[in-house]
């Protein structure tokens, strides 16, 4: 069951309005961070700097962000654009 394992990162703030940070585990190897509408279309895909992602340029409203792990795991959690 993939929701028991804990988010191997942290993500703020939530409601955002310009920039989400994404806070990984020291051991952790990010391989892309992705920002999705809740109906699954696919809005940005960043493969470096998985830190910072700039979000200014989306319209106010709810989004899916998907982490995803060098090693297949995925994470996916919802973020607020103010």
């Amino acid at each position: 069951n993939a929701e028991s394992i804990a988010r191997p990162y942290f993500c703020y703030p939530n409601p955002a309005k310009d920039i989400v940070y994404i806070e990984f585990s020291p051991d952790v190897d990010c391989q892309s961070v992705e920002i999705y509408t809740l109906d699954g279309r696919l809005l940005k895909s960043q493969n470096n700097n998985f830190d910072k992602i700039n979000i200014a340029n989306l319209t106010p409203g709810l989004y899916l962000i998907k982490v995803r792990m060098s090693d297949g795991k995925e994470f996916t959690e919802r973020i607020v654009k103010e």
